[in-house]
C-alpha cells in the first residue's frame, strides 16, 4: 500500500519499486488488498490488457499511518536484532504450531537482512 501513495502504478512497476517479491506473492497480495477495499484494480481495453492499482480512499487513510509505522520500525531495526541475537541461543528450535509437539514448524517470514520482515 505504500508504494501506491504517489499515484497508480501497473503491475510490473510495482513489483520494481516493492523489490524482492515474487509474482505470484504480489498478485495474492493485490488480490486481498482489492477485496478489502483498500485497492482499486483497473483495466484498460487494450491488447494486451493495461492494469493498473490505485488506493481507494480507504487505501489513501491508511497509507500515511502505514508508512510511518514501516519508517519506525526501519529507525529501530538494529535495536530489534539485537534483543533477538540476545535471546537466542544455539539450542533453540522452532515451537510447534497447533499444539502438538514436533508438528507443524512455524516458518520465519521473508527479510531483508534486518531480521524484520520486509516492508518495503
Amino acid at each position: 500500500m505504500a508504494s501506491l501513495r504517489d499515484g497508480p502504478m501497473r503491475f510490473s512497476r510495482l513489483r520494481a519499486k516493492i523489490g524482492g517479491i515474487s509474482e505470484k506473492m504480489l498478485s495474492q497480495t493485490l488480490r486481498v488488498l482489492v477485496r478489502d477495499g483498500l485497492i482499486e484494480r483497473t483495466v484498460e481495453p487494450s491488447s494486451p490488457p493495461k492494469v493498473s492499482y490505485e488506493l481507494t480512499p480507504l487505501g489513501c487513510d491508511l497509507a500515511d499511518p502505514l508508512q510511518h509505522l514501516i519508517h519506525r520500525i526501519a529507525a529501530r531495526a538494529d535495536d530489534v536484532v539485537e534483543a533477538n541475537a540476545a535471546s537466542t541461543t544455539p539450542d533453540r528450535r522452532p515451537r510447534a504450531v497447533g499444539g502438538r509437539k514436533g508438528r507443524f514448524h512455524a516458518k520465519p517470514p521473508p527479510t531483508s537482512g534486518t531480521g524484520l520482515p520486509d516492508f518495503a
